[in-house]
């Protein structure tokens, strides 16, 4: 059985990955760029925010503290840093505005920095530590997607799970990173995101922007997306309900383009992974199905992505005795993974019994939402399914 509810295992976790990509001959195949590592008002923001949720400010401080450094070596890209810079102040100023319940898909914001790095500790668990891992599967379904040239790349099993591990960690970690740009476009812009709106695809048509922009450096992305939707390839905003997948896609892919070269001589071909790194964030949140054979990264995003909810908080709307400051209080405590037959696993989620303080939020709504993320994963003989 799995257990996910604790920070301290998660800064454990993020410790043992940092020790595995300085270490690893498969470390980051760029030098690190000259960036700034978090000013004293960044860090202040951090530990101000999860002192509200009662939690050690310290190691909130030193998660965050790691997942910058995960960044750097992951994704070597002063952009990159900056947009992580941009989460944390948007962490600071979502929790300065108070709730309105009226509005359910409005109500409350939850974070999207520890968000990033749980995702990736209960992505890699279920690649390497579910009872039946799914890392058999990725490595088959890999062997099909990668061109016959990472046959004299990919040599031991020690190779394939180099590669898998990094694959991953980058998807993980910089999933959301599209987020500021929707939510604030959504927020302060209009009620509708204007980015996806129907007046923005009528004047900024991105037909073809793949094929003009990637031609040379994404043939594995481009040949998967054809195979899911040629029209989503050739229009990326077309009938986009949450754009921020796609721009965190593409922010990959430029970064991708721009060290193309760099990448071309290195042991395990880092242009592959970041092909399926951004195939894995470009999917996470589309409609329909997600289809393992076609995204493998993809599906382990949207699983992970649905799984964690511990220490997930919501504001309660309501300041504590004798502050000005908003409450918090996580809905779900605790998430547990218990193997229920062969294939089969059951996702248990612990209510706090405080919930009714969370402003919006509802077991009933969050039951029938997590039903339908996980009904958008393809069934396919022989991979794990999972209920709630």
């Amino acid at each position: 059985m799995l257990e996910f509810d604790s920070f301290e295992e998660l800064k454990k976790f993020m410790d043992s990955t940092s020790d595995f990509l300085l270490s690893s001959h498969t470390a980051t195949p760029l030098p690190p760029p000259i960036c700034s590592p978090l000013d004293d008002t960044e860090r202040n923001i951090i530990i101000n925010i999860y002192k509200s949720y009662k939690e050690n400010g310290e190691t909130i401080k030193q998660i965050a503290g790691n997942f910058l450094h995960l960044l750097q070596l992951l994704v070597p890209s002063q952009n990159f840093t900056d947009i992580f810079k941009h989460l944390i102040y948007l962490e600071w100023m979502e929790h300065r505005i108070k709730p309105d319940p009226t509005k359910r898909s409005k109500a409350f914001y939850r974070d999207h920095i520890l968000h990033c790095a749980n995702v990736c500790w209960v992505g890699h668990r279920l690649i390497f530590d579910l009872e039946e891992p799914f890392y058999p599967y990725l490595k088959s379904c890999l062997k099909i997607i990668l061109p016959p040239k990472c046959e004299h790349l990919l040599k031991d099993e020690n190779d394939w799970e180099n590669f898998i591990k990094i694959t991953w960690y980058i998807t993980a970690i910089v999933h959301d990173f599209g987020y500021p740009i929707e939510l604030v476009e959504r927020k302060y812009a209009s009620d509708e995101l204007y980015l996806c709106s129907e007046n923005y695809l009528k004047t900024n048509r991105l037909t073809g922007y793949f094929e003009k922009h990637f031609s040379k450096t994404i043939p594995i992305f481009k040949k998967q997306m054809e195979k899911i939707d040629k029209k989503t390839l050739k229009d990326p905003f077309r009938e986009c309900e949450k754009c921020h997948p796609i721009l965190g896609s593409l922010e990959l892919l430029h970064f991708l383009k721009k060290n193309y070269l760099k990448f071309k001589n290195r042991k395990v071909t880092y242009r592959y992974i970041y092909q399926l790194a951004a195939l894995g964030i470009f999917e996470h949140h589309k409609e329909g199905v997600i289809d393992f054979d076609l995204n493998p990264f993809g599906y382990i995003l949207a699983l992970a992505d649905t799984l964690h909810e511990w220490q997930r908080y919501v504001c309660t709307g309501t300041a504590r005795a004798g502050s000005t400051k908003l409450g918090f209080i996580s809905p779900i405590t605790k998430v547990k993974i218990k193997r229920e037959g062969r294939n089969l696993y059951k996702i248990f989620y612990k209510i706090n019994p405080h919930w009714k303080k969370c402003s919006g939020w509802n077991p009933d709504y969050f039951k029938k939402d997590k039903k339908e993320e996980l009904n958008r994963l393809k069934t396919k003989p022989g991979l794990p399914r999972f209920t709630i």
